[in-house]
């Protein structure tokens, strides 16, 4: 049996898609895995059923006969990346993908799906944040101002002409938010 386990079930573009591949040994004989080169397995990237990339394809594996002995309920373990491209080397498009991974030489295969997620890229982002700051500050323009000061305070020595002056909102005050007593000549 061929278990085909990924890190993540989403990822963001470009990151890198990492594959565990766990064959395991489920009979009670051992298992000789035979492979006529250096090649053990491979991957295969799939999209609506059309093959996107494949692990194998450009890669050299040495020309030699090995022998892979797995024990009764004993597994071997194979990692591969996908570096979230074509057989092309162009990023691919955001969406649903499978994973379909085999032993060489064997019926031994296994599958998963993954989503590669479509993000807001970092300018839209910060444009976006930036018209959220410019609209609070069109709505209170001593806003930022007086949040340096209730966040960092200013020295007790400050001639009152550096301190900020206190606006009244609401019975508190904007700098520290600091409820205000209301004296009996307001009321």
């Amino acid at each position: 049996m061929l278990i085909v386990r990924t890190d993540q079930e989403a990822y963001r573009p470009g990151e890198q898609v990492r594959m565990t591949l766990t064959f395991c040994n489920e009979s009670a004989q051992m298992r000789e895995l035979l492979f006529t080169n250096a090649q053990r397995f491979d991957v295969v990237i799939k999209r609506n059923g059309e093959k996107v990339w494949q692990w194998s394809d450009g890669r050299l594996f040495a020309q030699v006969m090995t022998t892979l002995l797995v024990a009764p309920g004993d597994s071997r373990v194979f990692k591969a990346e996908w570096p979230q491209v074509d057989a092309q080397g162009n990023q691919v498009p955001p969406g649903a993908y499978e994973i379909e991974a085999w032993i060489v030489r064997t019926e031994e295969r296994g599958e998963t799906k993954i989503e590669l997620k479509a993000l807001v890229d970092a300018t839209t982002r910060s444009e976006a944040a930036a018209a959220r700051e410019s609209a609070v500050l069109a709505k209170d323009p001593y806003r930022m101002y007086y949040g340096m000061w209730a966040l960092h305070g200013y020295p007790a020595h400050a001639p009152l002409w550096l301190r900020p002056p206190l606006l009244m909102r609401s019975g508190r005050q904007e700098a520290g938010e600091v409820e205000v007593e209301k004296s009996e000549q307001e009321e």
